[in-house]
């Protein structure tokens, strides 16, 4: 029989368990040398530490070995190289009878060596959930829930022999393993203490098998649940299934590992229905960390949910700083109850997304936008440079009517595109020729290309006019839209919080509160970093301008501040101290067109000089000068009685049948091309039928 390397005395049980069937015994060969760390190719590096305590029981040389090697040949005496208060013995020979050992309660099971686990035993690892004589558990579900997470780690598995109201006493799964715990209640509590504890196991590890009883899906939740707590993107049940055979040599099935994913959700971000529970509590908290914020809850006769509303202080007060442009637009939410999940969204001087505000209602109605904006109308008042940019939407310009009657409402062109392809098909090769006229700056283009559409087909054209020009047109709208002619900004909120819609609602806040620190505190420090004194993308936007453009133009200087400037066919005329171009370019952006940057150029001035101060980079630096604080952990929150009896429960709601729907249907210009591509056999053109077809003949 070859050597083998043994490192502690569970692999010697482990082995004299496996020789119990031969004959007469076996002769160990043993080094002791204290204070020495003994390394073995096979076995590594061995760190037990060496008892100082004489012990007349020759079987306690177990815990003392560094380095032992077993001969089943010429067996020869054994030698001590030892401190003095070990013993020295010139021969030993043990038979096959397995000592039990039994730990004091003073004894730790963090002695234990954390090497890696060789042949014929495993090695137990000391970790946070270490057991010893006197643990307390705060009641025996609890206790239940460690020692599975223990036993799963460690790699054993363990029956429970007596379980009642008073003690609790567990085994190893096989009979003749020496390891055991006891425990019972504290008196007057429901706590429960360990009483008894073997730490030690005789059992083979190679005999353990891959369904381990201690892994059920509550179990194998809660050791991944950190996998899934703030903005991670959650393991999938295959991942899982890898995970738990990797890691800790489990087989689980996909039905458990669906459930177990189930479960470490709802420990990392709660259940839907404490989401509700706990959120008036989470609000008053926002207010008590930041200061200003605006929170509102509204509840049903039946103390159920209705609507929330959420700004958080540092954001409002940063708005002040930025372009009066708000786009608005609703999500639905994904989680058990479903809602909608309303946004304000502005842009920054930098170009940047700058969430405002956010609401969770049943849908989007009337009833709810209305709310929204009665809210959103106490953090931010009604002017007549206020512009909102949505879809068209009924219920949002019913709402804007009501609580925003000075502030201006634009139509979003990206969806009143998707509106024309859908109504005017014939027409289709004019919609580029409505963009134009939405984009044009000027009054005289915005006409001549609004004629040109007229002329090729009156009916859009008459179509585009009863829904009011001023609402989709740049040129035409009564306030200032500067770029933004869609409501991109809120879709890509929307999009940002694709995943996080799933999750409850104080989750979904709390995920949308996180995101907004770090925004914030990056964007702060990005503002520090910046020398200059526009921001960073308005910078290269002038620089694009001047490098394409405005280098190849002709100046011509009528006065101090008045300048003529010709590119190709075009003339227009430049005021640098009016900030005024005959292109309206200038005047509409706050941005110096080609036209400025040349004139800036032609008499050394700085043409970063005239951009407005909406771009500065101290402005926007300001804007986020504040920061967002998290709530703190929840055992640390000082709720207010008021607060702690406010009632909020779930909002009524009805499973539907079939397999829960996480994505929407998409239209079909949302992939470029429709699902079918129908050919009218009339007239052979695409995109209709012979039922629908109008084409002359």
């Amino acid at each position: 029989m070859p050597p083998m390397y043994i490192r502690n005395d569970r692999q010697v049980q482990a082995f004299m368990k496996k020789l119990a069937e031969f004959r007469g015994g076996i002769q160990l060969c043993v080094t002791v040398e204290k204070g020495k760390t003994s390394t073995n190719p096979m076995m590594g590096t061995s760190n037990i530490s060496i008892s100082s305590e004489s012990n007349t029981d020759p079987y306690s040389t177990y815990q003392v070995m560094n380095e032992v090697q077993m001969y089943s040949a010429n067996p020869a005496p054994i030698t001590f190289v030892s401190a003095p208060a070990c013993h020295v013995m010139n021969e030993m020979r043990f038979d096959s009878t397995i000592p039990e050992r039994v730990r004091t309660e003073t004894e730790s099971f963090s002695n234990i060596s954390e090497g890696s686990a060789p042949v014929g035993g495993s090695t137990i690892s000391a970790s946070s959930n270490t057991l010893y004589c006197g643990k307390l558990f705060k009641d025996k579900k609890e206790m239940g829930r460690q020692m599975q997470l223990f036993a799963m780690e460690n790699n054993f598995e363990f029956r429970t022999k007596k379980s009642d109201s008073t003690r609790y006493t567990l085994r190893c799964i096989d009979e003749k393993c020496s390891w055991r715990l006891r425990a019972t209640r504290v008196k007057a509590s429901d706590s429960f203490i360990i009483k008894k504890y073997i730490s030690e196991h005789c059992c083979d590890s190679s005999l353990r098998k891959v369904n381990h009883r201690q892994a059920t899906a509550r179990t194998l939740g809660e050791m991944v649940s950190n996998h899934f707590r703030g903005e991670k993107l959650a393991l999938k049940p295959k991942q899982l299934i890898e995970k738990f055979r990797h890691d800790n040599g489990i087989g689980v099935s996909y039905s458990k590992a669906w459930r177990a994913k189930d479960h470490a959700i709802d420990v990392a971000r709660g259940t839907p229905e404490d989401g509700y529970e706990f959120l008036p509590m989470w609000m008053y908290m926002v207010n008590e960390k930041n200061p200003g914020s605006a929170t509102f809850i509204e509840v049903d006769p039946d103390n159920k949910f209705k609507y929330a509303f959420l700004a958080f202080g540092p954001s409002i007060r940063g708005f002040k700083l930025m372009r009066k442009v708000i786009c608005i637009d609703g999500a639905h939410l994904k989680s058990n109850f479903k809602g909608t999940l309303l946004g304000a969204s502005a842009q920054d001087g930098d170009f940047h997304l700058y969430p405002i505000a956010f609401g969770v209602v049943d849908s989007e109605n009337d009833a709810s936008w209305d709310w929204f904006m009665k809210c959103l109308k106490k953090i931010i008042p009604d002017e007549p440079d206020l512009v909102f940019v949505s879809d068209r939407a009924s219920s949002i310009a019913n709402a804007l009517i009501v609580n925003y009657p000075l502030a201006h409402h634009g139509i979003c062109i990206f969806h009143l595109e998707k509106n024309l392809e859908t109504g005017f098909k014939s027409s289709s090769t004019l919609i580029p020729v409505m963009k134009d006229a939405a984009y044009a700056y000027t009054r005289f283009d915005f006409e001549q290309l609004f004629h040109e559409l007229s002329l090729a087909d009156n009916k859009m054209a008459q179509y585009l006019w009863d829904l009011d020009v001023k609402k989709w047109s740049r040129a035409c709208a009564p306030a200032n839209r500067y770029n933004i002619m869609t409501s991109n900004l809120a879709e890509s909120l929307n999009s940002l919080l694709k995943e996080s819609r799933e999750y409850p609602i104080v989750c979904l806040f709390d995920t949308i509160r996180s995101t907004l620190t770090r925004w914030f505190n990056e964007r702060h420090e990005k503002g520090t970093r910046n020398r200059h004194s526009v921001t960073v993308n308005v910078m290269k936007q002038v620089k694009t301008l001047y490098d394409s453009t405005a280098r190849w133009l002709e100046v011509s200087q009528v006065n101090q501040h008045v300048f003529e400037v010709k590119g190709g066919t075009l003339v227009h005329v430049v005021n640098l101290e009016t900030r005024d171009c005959t292109c309206c370019v200038f005047n509409i952006t706050k941005i110096p067109c080609a036209h400025a940057i040349a004139a800036a150029k032609h008499i050394n001035l700085n043409e970063y000089d005239y951009v407005d101060t909406l771009y500065s980079n101290k402005r926007w630096t300001l804007a986020y000068s504040e920061s967002i604080y998290p709530v703190g952990d929840r055992t640390q929150w000082e709720i207010p009685a008021d607060v702690a009896a406010f009632v909020c429960r779930p909002p009524s709601s009805r499973v539907p049948s079939g397999r829960p729907k996480k994505k929407r249907i998409p239209s079909g210009w949302e992939y470029g091309k429709s699902a079918t591509n129908y050919k009218c056999r009339r007239c052979g053109q695409n995109g209709h039928n012979k039922s629908s077809c109008v084409a002359p003949i």
